[in-house]
């Protein structure tokens, strides 16, 4: 299960010197990540079903993740409709360390009400004003 859950896990690292994993999910959410903490070890998968299979965790069904689900039509993240079980909300690392987990955000949508309403155009500099090759081109 830890392979096939690998491969759609965007980056993984195992720090086995500080006992330090770090999984991230990718920034729009796309693939999902599922994870279920114990206090003892840390089970992750891209799906529920999968973590599943592992008969220590239990299928507890989370009142507010039903209620989301009834209400918007989707649980949003870190919720799931099990107890047990949470996901990685988008643009977030897990980092498992000692037997927590901590969520981190490594990317949000900035949205500026005060910014232009159409795409930002590409400055050309004048020929004058330097002789190195632009970024911009």
């Amino acid at each position: 299960m830890r392979e096939a859950a690998a491969r759609h896990v965007r980056l993984r690292a195992l720090d086995e010197s500080q006992r330090r994993l770090v999984l991230a999910r990718d920034r729009a959410g796309k693939k999902p990540l599922y994870y279920h903490v114990d206090g003892e070890r840390l089970v992750f998968a891209s799906e529920i079903k999968s973590l599943l299979q592992d008969p220590s965790i239990k299928r507890r069904i989370s009142v507010e993740g039903l209620s989301d689900y009834f209400t918007f039509g989707n649980i949003p993240a870190p919720g799931t409709v099990f107890q047990d079980i949470h996901q990685v909300p988008p643009g977030h690392l897990l980092v498992w360390e000692r037997g927590h987990a901590r969520l981190h955000e490594y990317w949000d949508v900035v949205f500026d009400p005060t910014g232009p309403a159409t795409p930002a155009r590409r400055r050309r500099p004048s020929r004058s004003s330097s002789t190195r090759p632009s970024a911009c081109g």
